[in-house]
C-alpha cells in the first residue's frame, strides 16, 4: 500500500479525533455544553498548531502541522520512511520537501521515472495540490472545526492537567477523550482514543491564533523542471 494510500487511512481517525469535540462564555454544566465551548473557541481561532501521531492497522502517521483558517498549512508529515514537508499557501498553492521514501511511495500514483526518487529528494517541488489535500485533509483547521459542529453523545469522564493547565475529560464518539481547558477560552488541548482500541496515538492542540501564514519556498521547481533538469 502506498504512503499516500496510508495517509488517507490515517488521517480520518486524526478527523474522528477532533470530532469528538462538538459547537458559548459561562462554565459549562455538561459535557455537550463542554463540547460546544470546545468548538466555538476553536472555530475563532485563526490558527491551531497539531502535532502528534495516529496509528491503526499497523501504520503509524506522525505529524506536527500549523493549519490556518485561510487554508494555508506548514508543517511535516511522516509514515515510516516517508517523511515530508508540506507548504500549503491560501491560493491553493502547494509545495513538499520530501524523502526518497515518500517518493518512492508516491511515484507510481504520479507515473513517475525510477529514477526520479534520487533526484526529487529533499528539494522543495511544486507538488499538484490534490495529492497535498491527501496528505492533510485531516489536519486542517478547516477540516477539524467543521467536525467540532458534529452533533455527537458525550460524558464527562475525568480532570487532568494538560501542558499546566486544567481540563476537563470530555469522551465522544468511538470512545475518544478530549481534554477541555476548564479556563476560558475553552481550547481542546488534547485527544486521544480510550486504551483497549484499534486506534491509538495522541493529538496535542496548541498555538491558538500564533503563527504567521506561510510563504512559497525559495526554489522551489516544478516536477517537469526537476526531471527534464535530470534528464529524465
Amino acid at each position: 500500500m502506498s504512503s499516500r494510500r496510508r495517509l488517507l487511512l490515517l488521517v480520518a481517525p486524526a478527523a474522528l479525533f477532533l470530532a469528538a469535540c462538538g459547537g458559548g462564555a459561562a462554565q459549562p454544566t455538561s459535557a455537550r455544553g463542554w463540547l460546544r465551548q470546545a468548538a466555538k473557541a476553536t472555530a475563532a481561532a485563526r490558527s491551531v498548531r497539531l502535532s502528534g501521531y495516529v496509528a491503526a492497522n499497523g501504520n503509524r502517521l506522525d505529524f506536527d502541522v500549523v493549519s490556518f483558517s485561510s487554508g494555508a498549512l506548514d508543517g511535516t508529515v511522516a509514515v515510516g520512511p516517508a517523511t515530508s514537508h508540506v507548504v500549503e499557501l491560501r491560493d491553493g498553492a502547494a509545495y513538499v520537501k520530501a524523502s526518497s521514501g515518500f517518493w518512492h511511495d508516491v511515484g507510481s500514483g504520479l507515473h513517475l521515472p525510477p529514477k526520479a526518487t534520487s533526484v526529487l529528494a529533499g528539494r522543495w517541488v511544486t507538488f499538484p495540490a490534490v495529492f497535498a489535500n491527501q496528505l492533510t485533509s485531516g489536519l486542517t483547521l478547516k477540516s477539524f472545526s467543521a467536525a467540532l459542529k458534529s452533533d455527537v453523545k458525550a460524558k464527562v469522564v475525568g480532570h487532568r492537567q494538560v501542558g499546566g493547565r486544567k481540563t476537563v475529560a470530555v469522551e465522544g464518539p468511538r470512545q475518544l477523550v478530549v481534554y477541555i481547558a476548564t479556563a476560558a477560552p475553552h481550547y481542546p488541548l488534547l485527544a486521544a482514543p480510550r486504551p483497549g482500541g484499534r486506534t491509538t496515538g495522541r493529538i496535542r492542540l496548541s498555538g491558538f491564533g500564533a503563527g504567521s501564514q506561510p510563504r512559497a519556498p525559495k526554489g522551489a521547481l516544478s516536477l517537469r523542471q526537476l526531471l527534464s533538469g535530470a534528464g529524465l
